[in-house]
């Protein structure tokens, strides 16, 4: 690697960064949207902390997630 690519490297670093952050908060959007229907799928189940959008002081993001997992378990 010479430094002649490290331009071309770090913006595409920035670029998937930009199009993950995206991606990320497109689905938390659906995700939001669709939670009784999505509550339990593997994915849903693994990043439930970043569900609640923090509007709500009393939602803590670790007890929500926790909850949804024991409510899959429960419904599994």
């Amino acid at each position: 690697m010479s430094l002649k690519s490290l331009p071309l490297i770090l913006t595409t670093i920035v670029f998937l960064g930009v199009f993950a952050s995206t991606v990320i908060s497109l689905q938390l959007e659906d995700i939001r949207g669709n939670w009784d229907k999505r509550r339990c799928e593997t994915m849903v189940i693994s990043m439930a902390h970043l569900v609640p959008d923090g509007k709500d002081p009393n939602v803590d993001p670790t007890k929500f997630a926790t909850d949804n997992f024991y409510f899959h378990e429960q419904n599994y």
